[in-house]
C-alpha cells in the first residue's frame, strides 16, 4: 500500500538507523564480517562528546551504527527498513553473535506538521520479519512541527518523550499471583552478586512487597513478554527524589527487554527529573539508563544491604 498522498504532505523528514550494542563489541569487526562501513561507532571507554567537542562520559558499551539519513529521499519509513535490511539481512547471523550479552534496535526518527501522518500503515510483514530475523527493539522518536515551519526549524516541539517501544512486551498492574515469580527472580545468587543485594525470606519478602503496593506514590508494573512474567518495572519516591527501578528473570536479560520496558514506563510517567541508582561495576544496567537518555548526576558511596559499602552512580532524566 502506497503512503496516503495527504499524509505525505505533511512529512518533513524520515530516517532510520539500525544499531547493534554489546559491552565488548568491536566496531571493526562488526564492518569487517558485514562489509558495511558505519555511520557511528564507539568502542567502550571511547569519551563520549557534544557538537562543541567537550567530553560528556565514557562509552559504558561498543556500539556499531548504519543509516539512512542523507542516503535517502523518501517520507514512507518503509523504504528506509528495506534498504537497511537488505543490506543487514544477509548478514543476520554475525550481526547477532556480535549482539550476545547486548541489543540491536532500530530507531525511526520523523518530523511532520500533524502527529499521525505517516503512522498507517507503518510497516508491512516483509518490514517486520525482518526486524525480527535480526532480533531488534525498534523505537520512535516523533516531532511535530507547526504547520509553518521549515524542515529543521526551531520551533519543532517532541510529540512523544520518551521512544515508544515496539519490541512484543506488555506492562499493567502488578497481580498477587507475580509474587512468586518476583521472589524466585530475587533468589538468584548471580543476580544478587551482580546486583550487590541480598535475598529475602518469603515473609519478610511479602512483608516488603505489601508496603511498596500500598505506597501511594509508587507506581509499579508488572513486565510480560510473550505472555509470560518476566519481572517488573516502576517508580517511587526516596528522600524527595522520584527514582526508577526494575528486576528482570536472569534468563531474560541480554533481550532488551529492560530498555523497552524502561521506555514505556517513562512514558506513562511524567515527573521530571527522574533518577536511577546502579553500583559502579553493574555495567548492563548502567547501558540500560544511558540508552533512554539518563547521564551520571553523582557517585556516590552508599551501605549495601548486607552492611557492606558499595559504590553508586546516581543518574539523572531531565
Amino acid at each position: 500500500m502506497a503512503l496516503d498522498p495527504l499524509h505525505e504532505a505533511h512529512i518533513r523528514g524520515v530516517a532510520v538507523t539500525f544499531s547493534v550494542s554489546a559491552p565488548d563489541l568491536d566496531p571493526d569487526a562488526v564492518s569487517a564480517a558485514t562489509g558495511l562501513q558505519p555511520d557511528a561507532s564507539a568502542r567502550r571507554g571511547d569519551v563520549r562528546r557534544n557538537r562543541a567537542g567537550t567530553p560528556l562520559r565514557s562509552e559504558v558499551e561498543g556500539w556499531w551504527a548504519l543509516g539512512t539519513r542523507g542516503k535517502l529521499e523518501s517520507k514512507d519509513v518503509r523504504e528506509h527498513f528495506r534498504y537497511l535490511c537488505e543490506r543487514l539481512l544477509p548478514h543476520v547471523e554475525a550481526i547477532r553473535a556480535f549482539a550476545r550479552g547486548g541489543e540491536t534496535f532500530f530507531d525511526v526518527f520523523w518530523q511532520s506538521t500533524y502527529l499521525y501522518a505517516g503512522t498507517g500503515p507503518l510497516l508491512d510483514a516483509a518490514d517486520l520479519a525482518g526486524v525480527a530475523a535480526l532480533g531488534a527493539g525498534m523505537g520512535f522518536d516523533i516531532y511535530q512541527l507547526d504547520e509553518d515551519a521549515d524542515n529543521g526549524s526551531r520551533d519543532q516541539r517532541r510529540a512523544f518523550t520518551p521512544r515508544r517501544s515496539m519490541t512484543g512486551i506488555r506492562l499493567r498492574p502488578v497481580a498477587a499471583s507475580d509474587l512468586d515469580t518476583f521472589f524466585e527472580h530475587q533468589r538468584d545468587p548471580v543476580a544478587l552478586r551482580v546486583g550487590t543485594l541480598t535475598s529475602r525470606e518469603r515473609s519478610e519478602f511479602d512483608t516488603h512487597w505489601a508496603r511498596i503496593l500500598a505506597d501511594p506514590l509508587g507506581i509499579l508494573r508488572t513486565v510480560e513478554s510473550e505472555g509470560a512474567v518476566v519481572g517488573y518495572v516502576g517508580s517511587f519516591v526516596r528522600e524527595g527524589l522520584r527514582e526508577v527501578a526494575y528486576w528482570y528473570g536472569r534468563e531474560h536479560w541480554g533481550k532488551g527487554i529492560a530498555t523497552a520496558a524502561l521506555r514505556e514506563l517513562l512514558a506513562e510517567v511524567h515527573e521530571r527529573p527522574l533518577f536511577a541508582r546502579v553500583t559502579v561495576d553493574h555495567t548492563a544496567s548502567h547501558r540500560v539508563l544511558e540508552k533512554v537518555g539518563f547521564f551520571i548526576e553523582a557517585r556516590e558511596s552508599t551501605a549495601g544491604s548486607s552492611g557492606d559499602e558499595i559504590e553508586e552512580f546516581l543518574l539523572r532524566l531531565d
